[in-house]
């Protein structure tokens, strides 16, 4: 019989991590070294690749350094904002900067400790459209909160069975540029005017829903087994209503069915001093496919 879907549903805030680059190491000045060009592509982003996994294997610091400076953003504030739009794209050009300048060594660093580690076989895969069977929980929240579909690349490095992952990358100028390992992003917009906002957490808000839709299993997700968590970022109106979402964890095939129910809850107001405000909160639902 084919495996019949359940949808648990939990309500709490997340922390989400903190964006990530890699760990502080000592800044190297730059070379002067004339940087080849790469092919706006797969191919192009594991051509660049390899050449520095290449000058990592041989233990050539100068030429590695070279090529992972030229791998840093040039104008990461017209980057960010052009594909993230103006509030989210400023948040992460707020954390990029300050790490800019140790990009070099910390992808040098990071390559050398492959290399070293055997993980010589490189994968690319380049992310356009937001749903991407390839994406995984974690990259799809960023894909989609992109205001326009530039593609995002992530290397993988083999050995045997085993790989570690290095993301996200942009094409610009002739060549691909770390942009880091983007995190989806828990924003809170500011109230409406005049309306306080709350963040409120699990318990008081499930004792709050008057009316709860409850998800359809994709029979897609079903067919290819695709199980997990969707965990929404959602803003609860004055009057109970869901008036934002934002995906911060999850599939593409399961999180369009997860927003589709939950945009129909409704909440009973929560009252602060007596006044009904906003909420600020996340709610989780979860695909799980019952084994028979």
């Amino acid at each position: 019989m084919p495996a019949q879907g359940k949808c648990f549903l939990t309500m709490g805030l997340l922390v989400t991590a903190p964006f990530s680059l890699f760990a502080q190491t000592s800044n190297v000045p730059a070379t002067s070294t004339v940087h080849p060009t790469y092919d706006n592509s797969a191919g192009g982003l594991k051509h660049q690749i390899e050449d520095a996994m290449k000058a990592a294997k041989n233990h050539d610091r100068s030429n590695l350094m070279s090529l992972t400076t030229n791998m840093v953003l040039p104008d990461p504030d017209l980057w960010f904002t052009r594909v993230f739009g103006a509030q989210l794209g400023a948040a992460y050009e707020k954390q990029y900067a300050p790490s800019s300048s140790r990009i070099p060594s910390s992808l040098a660093d990071f390559l050398e400790d492959t290399a070293n580690q055997k993980f010589t076989g490189v994968q690319v895969v380049r992310f356009t459209k937001a749903c991407d069977s390839s994406a995984d929980e974690m990259q799809y929240p960023v894909l989609i909160s992109r205001e326009i579909e530039e593609p995002l690349g992530i290397v993988l490095f083999h050995r045997d069975n085993s790989y570690t992952t290095l993301q996200f990358f942009a094409y610009i100028d002739g060549a691909f540029r770390y942009v880091g390992n983007l995190k989806p992003s828990q924003i809170s917009r500011p109230g409406s005017t005049g309306t306080k906002q709350v963040k409120s957490d699990a318990n008081v808000q499930a004792a709050r829903i008057l009316k709860q839709i409850p998800p359809v299993y994709p029979d897609e997700a079903r067919r290819q087994h695709i199980e997990g968590e969707v965990v929404l970022h959602a803003i609860l109106t004055r009057e109970g209503t869901i008036s934002e979402l934002r995906v911060l964890k999850g599939r593409c095939a399961l999180a369009g069915p997860a927003i589709n129910a939950v945009r129909q809850w409704q909440y009973s107001p929560t009252l602060l001093e007596g006044n009904p405000v906003e909420v600020d909160t996340t709610i989780t639902v979860t695909f799980a496919l019952a084994r028979r």
